[in-house]
């Protein structure tokens, strides 16, 4: 069985381009389309998708509170969200975070991104994009004062080539910059990462960056 998406958007064009770039993905299948929160919430009941791709923009309920409802320990089956939306904004980012949202896509990306984005989020990780990384980095990094990380004993099985995706990585990188930096394919980033996290025990972007920081393998950059 495929993945199971819901997809919300005032603009029709919005949901009609999402249905294109999935309609031949065999491991996905989009249950429904829906132009506002409040149908996008009476969809999820019935069609109990995996995960909702949703704009912040909504009518009547937002997509942050479209995230907090879905994701509420009382909601019923599990269902991810993924934020669909035109910008980096500090604090739409930081309260779709707080709401329970794991991933953010931005209009306009290729294809690639949001095919990512929900495989990685229905297998339970986050897909954070490098605009959002950064922001985090640059809101939060400079306050982190922590002892040697726990993950330094288990450094020295990364090979060299994973200790520079896991470089670039934390300078927030998207995996077609490191596979340019790097002369290789998008797909032999994407398996060094699954390797450097795996070895590491990490969740997400956010998290690798914090061990390149702790390794000194990058700079975080100077908080506020």
């Amino acid at each position: 069985m495929g993945i199971r998406v819901l997809v919300c958007d005032e603009q029709i064009l919005v949901r009609a381009g999402v249905r294109t770039i999935l309609h031949d993905e065999d491991d996905i299948d989009i249950v429904g389309e829906f132009g506002s929160g409040r149908e996008a919430l009476d969809g999820a009941r019935r069609l109990q998708p995996s995960v909702v791709v949703t704009d912040i923009r909504l009518a009547e309920i937002d997509g942050i509170q479209v995230a907090r409802r879905l994701t509420k320990p009382d909601a019923g089956p599990p269902t991810e969200v993924i934020i669909l939306t035109d910008h980096c904004d500090d604090r739409v980012v930081l309260d779709a975070l707080a709401a329970g949202a794991r991933g953010f896509v931005f209009k306009g990306n290729s294809g690639t991104e949001i095919n990512e984005a929900i495989r990685m989020v229905a297998a339970g990780e986050a897909f954070l994009p490098p605009p959002v990384i950064r922001l985090l980095l640059d809101r939060f990094a400079g306050r982190l004062c922590c002892p040697p990380d726990r993950n330094q004993g288990h450094l020295a099985t990364l090979t060299d080539r994973e200790r520079e995706v896991l470089a670039l990585i934390a300078e927030g990188r998207s995996t077609a910059e490191v596979a340019h930096r790097l002369y290789v394919s998008e797909g032999t980033v994407k398996s060094h990462i699954h390797h450097v996290f795996r070895k590491l025990g990490l969740r997400n972007r956010v998290q690798a960056a914090i061990a390149a920081y702790d390794a000194g393998l990058a700079d975080p950059p100077d908080g506020d």
